[in-house]
């Protein structure tokens, strides 16, 4: 069912008006009457402008979920660690310490799709899981 969904998606807001654009483009270039021309200037503008916009605003949507997850993590499970906690920061790093030491840094990056949300660490690691399964957080931003 979320492959329905994922298809749908990806028909609506980008395959037909991709699609459109590209008819208009090709009725603007060989039309001949002026009006035509118009309209289909105006259709090829618009349904770009439009696919445009989804792309960008997927970009936020994508960049606002990844600033959710900022925050202090208090992992159970680090090797040698207790209590350890994790921080993700701005600058997609993160830091593991135990009291004031550092223990870890490294780089996170976060990764979403219709139906799981992951936050990789180190680019093989998953927060929430291994040795960086946690309990409790604090979220900097709490939740939106």
């Amino acid at each position: 069912m979320v492959n329905i969904a994922i298809l749908l998606s990806l028909l609506l807001f980008y395959i037909l008006p991709g699609v459109f654009a590209l008819r208009f483009l090709f009725l603007l270039l060989s039309a001949k009457n002026s009006a035509t021309r118009r309209k289909a200037a105006v259709g090829f503008v618009a349904l770009a402008a439009l696919l445009i916009f989804f792309v960008f605003r997927k970009q936020q949507l994508d960049k606002d979920r990844e600033q959710d997850k900022l925050g202090t993590y208090y992992l159970t499970h680090y090797p040698n660690c207790r209590p350890c906690e994790l921080e993700l920061r701005e600058n997609n790093t993160f830091v593991v310490r135990q009291y004031n030491a550092i223990r870890a840094t490294g780089r996170w990056r976060f990764e979403s799709g219709q139906d799981y949300w992951i936050t990789y660490l180190n680019e093989h690691d998953q927060l929430g899981s291994g040795k960086y399964q946690y309990t409790e957080y604090r979220l900097k931003h709490g939740r939106r």
